[in-house]
């Protein structure tokens, strides 16, 4: 392993870590563009509306600013600051509220009131903000404010996903699938996309005995979709490995988890660090049995010690609740 290798991880964070992901829309594409730089990949596209089972391909989400400003202007909520701030999905809005109309839709985290929650309403029409809970505390009850969100559910748009697939010598094949959906989440699930692509580029390095596919998809839609455009392929599928939340907790999650995930790529793929700088050309987890399969790749992360901010339940202010209210829930 040498140090442009770790670089190069903490290039894909810093390049992809902004981009506003979600199940449709931009985002997704701009993910999808940069991961091709990495390794090839065939970029698809499921057009909105379209049955998949017994589900229905949602409309394109796309986003391009959001507010919420005081009476003197000032934005107290502002999208460009971080895009966790607007629930994933919101509809348009164009409104002036009172504090109790809009407490509605505002979500925060009282055990965790510097941080922001991450919330979506993929399948249901409406909106919101997710604020640091001091936010809300410094608001002023008697306000009247400005939301805005500029945003558009295209009925017309699309879904896109990407996959590829290394052609190996045996007759089965393994899926190695990752998520992408999610906007400036480092650990889920930007830290699993980034391990997933490498690893599948490390894989096509060399030959191999088994066939590999790297599956890249927003999740539980992506997937529903995946299966129904490539339902035969998947039946021939011996075995699988999601790819997810592969990274650490702290605010230097980038740097200091960079050489852990270029080592697990190298464990993932059966190959050992003393490998890793020299010989690229003949990379094949010698698998002969669904045991040895299961050795070549095997992968045991360290305890978790993570907090996820997207399980944890946010607090949605209803305008009945007044503020002595919230410090008690606090």
């Amino acid at each position: 392993m040498t140090g442009a290798s770790f670089d190069r991880v903490e290039e894909l964070f810093a390049d992809l870590f902004p981009l506003t992901r979600s199940l449709t829309g931009n985002g997704v594409r701009q993910t999808l563009d940069r991961l091709s730089d990495v390794t090839p990949l065939n970029v698809r596209t499921v057009p909105s509306g379209t049955p998949v089972y017994d589900w229905e391909v949602p409309p394109e989400w796309n986003i391009r600013d959001a507010y919420v400003t005081d009476s003197s202007g000032k934005r107290v909520v502002d999208f460009a600051d971080s895009n966790l701030h607007v629930v994933n999905y919101s509809v348009p809005v164009d409104v002036e509220l009172s504090f109790d109309e809009l407490s509605e839709h505002l979500h925060t985290l009282p055990g965790m009131p510097d941080a922001i929650p991450y919330r979506t309403t993929y399948y249901e029409r409406d909106w919101g903000f997710c604020i640091r809970h001091d936010t809300l505390e410094a608001m002023d009850e008697d306000e009247t404010y400005e939301v805005y969100i500029d945003s558009d559910l295209d009925p017309e748009g699309e879904l896109t996903y990407a996959d590829a697939k290394i052609e190996g010598e045996s007759e089965r094949e393994y899926i190695i699938s990752t998520y992408c959906c999610h906007p400036s989440l480092a650990n889920d699930n930007l830290s699993g996309l980034i391990l997933a692509t490498l690893l599948f580029e490390l894989l096509r390095q060399g030959s191999t005995h088994h066939s590999y596919r790297l599956i890249v998809v927003p999740e539980t839609i992506g997937a529903i979709s995946y299966l129904h455009e490539h339902e035969n392929a998947m039946k021939t599928v011996d075995g699988g490995y999601v790819v997810t939340t592969v990274a650490g907790r702290g605010r230097s999650i980038i740097r200091s988890r960079s050489r852990e995930i270029i080592r697990s790529t190298w464990l993932l793929a059966g190959r050992s660090r003393a490998t890793s700088t020299t010989n690229t050309s003949s990379l094949r987890p010698a698998a002969t049995s669904d045991s040895t399969a299961r050795r070549a790749f095997a992968f045991r992360p360290g305890p978790s010690r993570r907090t996820n901010i997207m399980n944890t339940t946010p607090t949605t202010h209803r305008k009945t609740t007044s503020r002595s209210s919230l410090a008690r829930h606090s």
